[in-house]
């Protein structure tokens, strides 16, 4: 069986380290820590992990903003995020971050940020694949307000 990769995301080197050592120690995964938001797209194009569990606050860029440019480059776009942050609650679906790029930004799925690997490999193991908007066809007349497509003419 192969082994899912998960990038961590977060700047403090002693939770990821601990985090790591203990998703690693249940022989599932295989994990990569990145301390940087620049530095996280380049390392998952070499990395190519199966999730990234992303902190929502880093001290170089913003989570939103690192989400962004994982779902907007062609070779992570099946990536999955799952964010975490001190302000989330155990149960709560998402976190709203405010704007990005002047996009209004939620956080979904996220988990707080402390919680025990046994949840968070649960909560990996339930991951959707990424929701990802099929690119317009330039060509294709749009739909009429009904729905249909307008008739030939």
């Amino acid at each position: 069986m192969d082994k899912k990769k998960i990038l961590i995301v977060d700047a403090e080197d002693k939770y990821c380290n601990k985090l790591k050592a203990e998703l690693e120690k249940t022989g599932k995964y295989e994990c990569e820590i990145v301390k940087e938001g620049t530095k996280v797209a380049q390392t998952a194009v070499a990395f190519h992990p199966y999730v990234v569990f992303l902190n929502v606050i880093m001290p170089d860029k913003r989570g939103g903003e690192i989400a962004m440019e994982i779902q907007g480059h062609e070779k992570l776009k099946k990536t999955r995020i799952l964010f975490m942050s001190k302000d989330a609650k155990k149960n709560q679906a998402e976190l709203f971050l405010g704007l990005v790029n002047g996009i209004p930004f939620h956080a979904k799925p996220i988990v707080p940020r402390g919680i025990n690997p046994q949840e968070l490999g649960a909560k990996i193991e339930e991951l959707p694949l990424p929701e990802i908007a099929p690119p317009a066809d330039e060509g294709a007349t749009p739909p009429t307000d009904d729905g249909a497509a307008p008739p030939a003419s």
